[in-house]
């Protein structure tokens, strides 16, 4: 078991064992500058955190522990042991890399790169000789690599680099090998396809390598537990793409964001700043928008508000970013029979989107009659969508084409659903169109308590000041959305998804997120992911929760099989009380 999971460990275990530099690595040279994803991990800084709560890589793998396979455990252990003295640099950074999917190029798969630096090479080699499944040591030109099914190893005294991407996806490389699914045509090896990229990767220079991007450097220049670099690739996208659209590749090229992220005490706190093309940044200029406007879900009637979700724009830009592309003509086609133009289309509101859904639960209710009733789960929650009416004979002429189309009956403020074979009984929503405003809301009764204004939101104040100000925002109370499942959702059988539940409720506390207008460099998004302890690193309650979910999965297979050999057992033991039937009678 061990030798056929040896891949997927081995590539665990590099991430595990990373460590951070104030600046990029020199080995980052061998990633090439179009990777559209850059990830780099301090993972030192990491398992630091995680030792703050006695959380070690070793007490981690604990889990592993099986009274079924009791070798698994001291395999793996005695593996990650080996890795930490393979020769690689575990004091420096790790990156993981990957280019994105070519558009319109079914079956390409991405180049998927992990890079960290080398100390010992003759100790890698010495390692890799010893893992079962391994292919010998070619030496190449700069560099040695072995192949472990569609994974190529290649190593230099500099850096080691895991590979995995060829040509074409083989889905039977990822296949058990016990299994009894049909084999699948074989396309062109993977690894193959590969090492041909490990040879590309490990000659490429400085200014052929995301050494040479400014965003990435400077990104590398923080001190942070995870850096995300992501870029437009204009390699990838097909050269058929920009034929059907040849303004898009001015208006994308150089975008790129810098996403970063930190554990820290009770929380985890995610920032990034998104840079555009020039042309984009004239649009986002011209059409800069307003900021959220909370004010709309102010009377939102409830005080258990699970979510809010709100974003400003000028709708004018949305015309603008499609003319840039090239689609309007082909798009103004689509909009002709509704009697309007793609600029009428953008008037039709304001800019302004508020959603609000609360009273979420999660419940056992019985369904259907007699015979036919059976239990099964039903969500249940209150919603409130509301949108600012913009030009009202804008409005009113898409209304009325949907009149027109049978999609929609109007009924003075109200619109409904045509029947479609629904009746309208049947259907949830209510929809308004009073006070120059798009309102959907879950139902009506929430809908006459929303205009009526009779009650304030359920929303902190530190919460609102979080979520104004910016563009778009959102924040998610996970708690109250975790205690909206009922009880009666477990029964005896349950036991491990109860105690997982009680678990998530004391884990999980709330979420938020923001992004702001663009300023004339860039557009800068934050927020929050907070845990159940403010006083305890927001890294180890995670992996706490991961391990007791672990623990928890493994309890119920264990009654599980418990409880099947007990049925066995009864069964059989049935079958023994059974007298042998007498025998025939003698014929006279």
């Amino acid at each position: 078991m061990i030798s056929k999971n040896f891949t997927g460990f081995a590539i665990a275990a590099i991430v595990l064992l990373a460590a951070c530099s104030k600046k990029a690595p020199s080995y980052t040279k061998y990633i090439p500058k179009n990777a559209s994803n850059v990830i780099s991990i301090d993972v030192k800084s990491m398992l630091t955190k995680l030792n703050s709560d006695s959380l070690t890589v070793e007490n981690m793998m604990v889990i592993m522990q099986d009274t079924a396979h009791p070798d698994d455990y001291t395999k793996a252990i005695n593996l990650y042991k080996e890795l930490k003295d393979a020769g690689i640099d575990w004091e420096n950074k790790l990156f993981i890399s990957a280019s994105s999917l070519e558009v319109m190029n079914v079956g390409k798969s991405p180049d998927v790169q992990i890079v960290a630096g080398m100390k010992d090479a003759a100790k890698l080699e010495a390692f890799l000789k010893k893992q079962p499944e391994m292919t010998e040591i070619i030496k190449g030109e700069g560099f040695s690599y072995s192949i472990k099914g569609p994974v190529a190893f290649g190593w230099n005294n500099d850096a080691i680099m895991v590979l995995m991407g060829g040509d074409k996806i083989d889905y039977n490389d990822f296949m058990p090998t016990d299994s009894n699914i049909a084999s699948l045509p074989k396309s062109e090896s993977n690894a193959t396809g590969a090492v041909e990229k490990l040879k590309k990767y490990f000659k490429l220079t400085k200014k052929e390598s995301i050494l040479s991007v400014d965003g990435f450097n400077d990104l590398q220049g923080k001190q942070v537990d995870i850096a995300i670099f992501n870029q437009a690739d204009l390699e990838g996208i097909s050269a058929m793409a920009f034929a059907f659209l040849p303004k898009l590749k001015e208006l994308i090229a150089g975008v790129y964001s810098a996403t970063t992220i930190n554990f820290e005490d009770g929380k985890a706190v995610v920032e990034s700043k998104g840079f555009v093309s020039e042309k984009m940044g004239t649009l986002l200029k011209k059409y800069a928008g307003p900021e959220v406007d909370l004010s709309m879900i102010e009377n939102y009637p409830s005080q258990n508000v699970n979510g809010v979700m709100a974003f400003s724009f000028k709708p004018e830009l949305i015309p603008a970013m499609i003319k840039e592309t090239g689609l309007d003509a082909l798009l103004g086609l689509g909009l002709a029979q509704t009697g309007m133009g793609l600029d009428d289309f953008a008037k039709v509101f304001k800019g302004d989107f508020s959603v609000v859904f609360s009273d979420f639960a999660l419940e056992k209710k019985d369904m259907g009659k007699d015979a036919e009733m059976y239990r099964t789960e039903m969500p249940t929650a209150k919603l409130i969508f509301a949108a600012k009416i913009g030009d009202k004979a804008a409005f009113d002429k898409l209304v009325n084409f949907g009149v027109k189309s049978g999609a929609i009956i109007r009924s003075g403020n109200m619109l409904i659903l045509a029947d479609n074979g629904v009746p309208a009984t049947e259907i949830p929503f209510a929809i308004s169109t009073a006070n120059d405003m798009l309102t959907v809301a879950s139902d009506s009764a929430i809908l006459v308590a929303f205009q009526n204004k009779s009650q304030k939101i359920g929303l902190a104040d530190d919460v609102k000041s979080k979520l104004k100000g910016n563009s778009v925002a959102a924040f998610f109370d996970v708690e109250k959305l975790l205690n909206g499942i009922n009880d009666n959702m477990f029964d005896s059988t349950d036991v491990s998804a109860k105690n997982l539940l009680v678990k998530a409720k004391s884990t999980f506390k709330n979420s938020w997120f923001t992004s702001s207008n663009f300023d004339g460099k860039s557009i800068t998004s934050k927020g929050e992911i907070v845990f159940g302890d403010p006083k305890k690193n927001s890294l180890a309650q995670f992996i706490r929760f991961g391990m007791y979910a672990a623990e928890q999965e493994k309890a119920r297979k264990e009654r599980y099989n418990d409880e099947w050999e007990n049925e066995i057992k009864a069964d059989v033991m049935l079958i023994d009380s059974i007298p042998p039937p007498p025998p025939p009678a003698k014929r006279k």
